[in-house]
């Protein structure tokens, strides 16, 4: 897998544990030692620029290690003084007799960064007002001749004027800023300062997310499904009190004749009498059954017995229960006496 070099918006956007890391392994992996240099310039920059220094000495032994053990080269000879406060005296001298030819050519080197190497340097300055901030918006030609603008967020407004130029001019000297091949930062043209406030702040209620409905989804479907239980619930009961009052009604004539009977006592009448009275039925000869009964003359003038909906025990709509016992036994003492 090829590792893409990392653009301007890596190197000025990042927070300082992703971007050294980012570097770190693009070097593993490539041995890119003059572009890993370049990169460590342009966050100096950018560290000079912005407030605090949170990116002093950022990977500090990988940069130690490509100068003291990388093949020499044009892009290390040149950034070299750069980074001397990375070394001590001993290595420093140890490293001038490694890259150069002779002290010339490093003094020339030395020369024309020198005047840089004092803006490099942050001044680990503080935030004096948490709710305003000041933007460096610069204008760049590229190698092709067109303009582009480039802005840094939240620099350090105390600098001054000559030295944000210098800083910005060492832009100017890198190739790893390209887009297309072609060189972002070739010239430098203008740059403003321009000073941002927190005004206010407001933020539009939201609907209710996919997710939240999600959620509430199932919590729905429960409720749901305790209605319909309920509803179930009280149809069966509601048809079960239907059943109850019909079956009060069907046997209502039962209910009435015990009412009556335990309500309006009849003195008691001997044997004989109640033959008088109701004579056995008379039985088919063909089919031995009895035939149907008919009303005895006491029957007949007996009043009509009123009809009520009370039962004895003052519950509306309850079926009584009646004991077949009472016909049968009256049944049995009328066919003993016949047989007599």
């Amino acid at each position: 897998m090829t590792v893409k070099q990392l653009g301007q918006r890596q190197l000025f956007t990042m927070k300082r544990k992703s971007l050294e890391a980012r570097v770190i392994r693009y070097h593993n992996e490539t041995k890119d030692s003059d572009s890993v240099v370049e990169y460590a310039v342009a966050i100096l920059v950018r560290n000079a620029l912005s407030i605090g220094g949170a990116f002093s000495d950022i990977f500090k032994d990988l940069i130690r290690s490509i100068f003291m053990e990388a093949e020499p080269s044009a892009a290390l000879r040149q950034f070299m003084p750069y980074f001397q406060s990375y070394f001590s005296n001993d290595e420093w001298r140890a490293l001038i007799n490694r890259l150069f030819k002779n002290k010339s050519e490093y003094h020339h080197f030395k020369d024309n960064a020198k005047a840089n190497i004092r803006c490099l340097t942050p001044k680990n300055s503080t935030k004096t007002n948490e709710k305003s901030s000041f933007n460096l918006i610069s204008v760049f030609f590229s190698a092709d001749g067109k303009k582009h603008t480039w802005t840094l967020k939240d620099i350090d407004n105390s600098r001054k004027t000559e030295e944000i130029r210098a800083l910005l001019k060492i832009l100017s000297s890198l190739t790893i800023l390209k887009k297309d091949d072609v060189r972002r930062f070739a010239q430098l043209v203008t740059f403003d300062i321009f000073e941002s406030t927190h005004h206010t702040h407001f933020e539009e209620p939201q609907p209710e997310t996919q997710a939240e409905s999600a959620q509430n989804t199932p919590v729905k479907e429960k409720n749901t499904k305790k209605t319909t239980a309920r509803s179930v619930a009280s149809t069966a009961k509601a048809a079960n009190n239907a059943t109850s009052a019909n079956a009060g009604k069907t046997n209502s004539p039962k209910l009435t004749t015990q009412i009556v009977a335990k309500t309006t006592p009849v003195p008691p009448a001997s044997d004989a009498q109640k033959l008088v009275n109701d004579p056995p039925a008379a039985q088919n000869p063909t089919t031995g059954r009895a035939a149907p009964h008919e009303k005895s003359t006491s029957e007949k003038n007996q009043p009509p017995i009123a009809k009520t909906d009370t039962p004895l025990s003052g519950k509306a709509n309850e079926p009584q229960k009646t004991s077949p016992k009472t016909s049968e036994g009256l049944f049995n003492k009328v066919r003993q006496l016949l047989r007599q």
